[in-house]
């Protein structure tokens, strides 16, 4: 986790979820909230994720500045930039996830059928592959991680040579 990160939540994410764990938790379905950083995870080519769930209401805290990490921080500024202004309402769980080979197949049928990640990026058929190639290789193992990194650090570049011929800067 980075502490640049923004994985938190607001108090919408909130509210929605405390509506869902008081709807499915009574069910059996444990309902937790997972939050995405996508620009982090793109400047680390890695994912950026936090799974939390929301205290019932009626819940107060033996110590008013602790966050959702459990940690106590009592500077107001670098907890309301890191946990947002509901930092007190909420609490991060560990996450650990993976994607198993079908929903690896799944993304990459998405990829060759519709074309995402061209839609999403602007990049072209050629710069997509080489997304999935990155992916087949990061599954790989430690040693192909070096080389996918420094391809995204290329793509990204690329991208924004690309962006600065387009504006004509």
């Amino acid at each position: 986790r980075s502490e640049d990160s923004h994985t938190f939540f607001s108090s919408t994410d909130l509210s929605t979820q405390l509506q869902w764990q008081r709807s499915e938790d009574s069910h059996g379905n444990p309902w937790l909230g997972c939050v995405i950083d996508p620009l982090r995870s793109m400047e680390t080519s890695e994912l950026v994720m936090e799974s939390f769930r929301a205290f019932p209401p009626e819940y107060t805290s033996g110590e008013k500045f602790m966050c959702p990490d459990g940690t106590v921080v009592k500077n107001e500024a670098e907890r309301l930039q890191r946990w947002g202004a509901c930092f007190n309402r909420y609490y991060r769980l560990d996450t650990v996830y993976h994607m198993s080979t079908e929903s690896n197949k799944i993304v990459r049928r998405i990829n060759e059928d519709f074309k995402w990640v061209e839609s999403l990026t602007g990049s072209s058929g050629s710069d997509s592959s080489r997304i999935v190639k990155a992916v087949e290789r990061w599954e790989e193992g430690k040693e192909g991680r070096g080389k996918v990194r420094e391809e995204f650090k290329d793509f990204r570049g690329k991208r924004k040579a690309e962006e600065v011929k387009r504006k004509g800067l």
